[in-house]
């Protein structure tokens, strides 16, 4: 049923752990997520898009969805269903951790969460 009704899976595990944009794709969606991210407001800049956010940051590539790393696996690797593995920002600290909470992302994280709305 997954493979004749879905278009797609979008899979935020880490939705906010920083700045910048670290975004991996199956190929055929690279450009749709291009797209889609200049149409979405930068959380820290209002004068740019989401897209010069990324194209500023380190990981301004698309990576590509291998290995077995995430919830995005069984879509990809068993029915073929093209995917997103998408963050703001790289390098979760406290990911699954007994600080991978509420209070750390409103104190620490995203106080305003203004780039969980994005």
């Amino acid at each position: 049923m997954l493979t004749s009704r879905t278009v797609a899976y979008l899979n935020v595990d880490v939705g906010v752990s920083g700045s910048g944009v670290d975004a991996s794709a199956t190929p055929q969606l690279d450009q749709l997520l291009k797209q889609a991210s200049k149409k979405v407001q930068n959380p820290d800049n209002g004068t740019e898009s989401l897209y010069d956010m990324w194209m500023a940051s380190d990981n301004s590539l698309i990576g590509r969805l291998g290995g077995g790393g995430s919830d995005y696996s069984a879509f990809v690797q068993h029915i073929g269903i093209p995917s997103v593995d998408m963050a703001i920002g790289s390098g979760y600290a406290v990911y699954h951790s007994l600080y991978d909470d509420f209070t750390w992302m409103e104190k620490y994280g995203d106080p305003m969460f203004r780039r969980h709305v994005t």
